[in-house]
């Protein structure tokens, strides 16, 4: 009986003791409050200010013949452009007469060394250049530097959230110049049509698009020589939503029946 009293007294302090330690590593710690979270989330456009020469993904001009990409310099952005053949490389454009052109369309203050857009289309041997601001398509000249602006369906950005799935857009106004400049593709209905830079002929390339089986404007490629175009016919899949329920609750030790 006295050995059995003493395992018992030996295990209730090894008890104890683990009650003891184990809230040294539960300590409640301070509640997350939205600044914390804005906080994290602007940590990647900090370490971006710090590199230099670092280039996003870069992208074919129509042509074929030549490539662009933005570069960082010092929190900063240019964009390059450089030559397939040769391998030399130039600023795709003059930046700080872009900005300006764009200051004055659009009354906002932008700066050569950060243009509000990461991606564009070259069009007209290469003196047209064409992109989006958040709804607005925006057209510039090169040569004389102005620039029109043409409002974009908010929908078209509200589609694609967090999926890169190119969202069907069917306005006729929204087109794509061919490298001769003679035709102008858009999608309508969700198929592709082609305009006749007169305006005289519209022409159907497809017939066999739908809401759910679409032909995407955003994915239209011409060939260098104006005689092709390829596309991608879409079909999106289900939206898959998780819903955020309760976190893990925090675990409390109650200490008073611990063994002195």
């Amino acid at each position: 009986m006295y050995k059995l009293g003493a395992f018992m007294l030996s295990l209730l302090g090894q008890q104890g003791l683990a009650a003891a330690q184990a809230p040294a590593d539960n300590i409640a710690k301070p509640l997350l409050v939205p600044s914390d979270y804005e906080r994290a989330l602007t940590i990647g456009a900090q370490y971006n200010q710090l590199t230099v020469n670092m280039p996003d993904v870069p992208f074919w001009l129509a042509e074929g013949e030549a490539f662009v990409y933005r570069r960082t310099t010092q929190g900063k952005h240019q964009f390059m452009q450089v030559d397939a053949a040769t391998g030399g490389k130039q600023p795709a454009f003059d930046h700080t007469r872009l900005a300006a052109a764009l200051a004055r369309a659009s009354l906002e203050n932008y700066k050569a060394d950060n243009l509000p857009f990461d991606r564009f289309e070259l069009a007209d041997d290469a003196r047209m250049i064409t992109f989006n601001i958040d709804n607005t398509r925006w057209t510039c000249d090169l040569v004389s530097y102005g620039c029109t602006a043409n409002a974009m369906h908010p929908d078209v950005h509200q589609q694609m959230g967090y999926d890169p799935t190119p969202p069907a857009e069917n306005d006729p106004e929204n087109t794509s110049i061919s490298p001769d400049g003679k035709w102008l593709a858009y999608t309508t209905k969700y198929n592709i049509f082609l305009r006749s830079e007169d305006g005289l002929q519209d022409i159907p390339l497809t017939w066999d698009g739908s809401e759910g089986n679409y032909y995407a404007f955003s994915t239209l490629r011409w060939s260098p020589d104006s005689r092709h175009l390829a596309a991608y016919r879409i079909r999106p899949g289900h939206k898959r939503q998780i819903h955020y329920i309760e976190s893990s609750p925090t675990t409390s030790f109650n200490l008073g029946s611990v063994p002195k």
